[in-house]
């Protein structure tokens, strides 16, 4: 199974064509994307998830609202893109003090649980770390998202699965210097890890990896 991690920033810079084109370069079966708006006042209008599924070539998707503007339709969040259909989901509110509201969103894709996320940038990480390890469940499971964590912070959660190897830097796209972009799964080894995307597409890099199992 590939898998992949890619912050769009809402499609701001070439379109979502832009960014489809990135992604079907990538070809992966489950994709988490981070900052995509539904109306939002930034972007492209109308719902962005649907259109990009759609530019991508994806059957399967679940866009998830952080943010909900009040007095308009205008959402912003993260979503989930899949070529299998996506089920038993459930979006989970975050800790949140400082910054902006958060989410996690958990569902089935045949039979592995996917959680995808966009963490914090700030103070409110440190509660949102034990939120997210709260989710992870007893069957097979990968995390995929922008964490926004510092090497400190990514240690809290190294015990939990198997990461993708955090190397190579995503952000900014232009000149990388962090890497905040993640892929975690619950057993077996992520092979063919590697960065994709440019800076004219998004301002992070994305994050592609084979997931094997004992039964691939």
């Amino acid at each position: 199974m590939i898998v992949a991690t890619y912050n769009i920033r809402l499609g701001i810079q070439d379109g979502l064509q832009a960014v489809a084109d990135v992604l079907k370069s990538v070809d992966a079966d489950i994709v988490a994307v981070q900052e995509i708006g539904r109306h939002w006042v930034m972007g492209p209008n109308g719902d962005s998830t649907t259109r990009l599924a759609q530019l991508a070539n994806y059957p399967h998707f679940m866009f998830v609202p952080s943010i909900q503007m009040s007095a308009s339709a205008a959402q912003y969040g993260h979503a989930l893109l899949s070529r299998e259909p996506i089920t038993s989901a459930k979006i989970h509110q975050l800790p949140q003090n400082a910054d902006e509201p958060r989410t996690a969103l958990s569902a089935q894709i045949g039979a592995t649980r996917v959680i995808s996320t966009h963490l914090s940038h700030i103070e409110d990480v440190t509660a949102q770390i034990p939120a997210l390890v709260a989710l992870l469940s007893n069957e097979p499971w990968v995390l995929l998202g922008d964490l926004n964590l510092r090497p400190t912070e990514l240690q809290e959660l190294a015990s939990h699965g198997v990461w993708a190897d955090a190397a190579a830097p995503t952000f900014p796209s232009s000149a990388p210097e962090r890497r905040i972009d993640h892929i975690a799964v619950s057993e077996g080894r992520l092979e063919n890890v590697r960065l994709f995307g440019d800076s004219t597409a998004s301002d992070h890099l994305g994050v592609t990896a084979t997931w094997v199992t004992s039964s691939s």
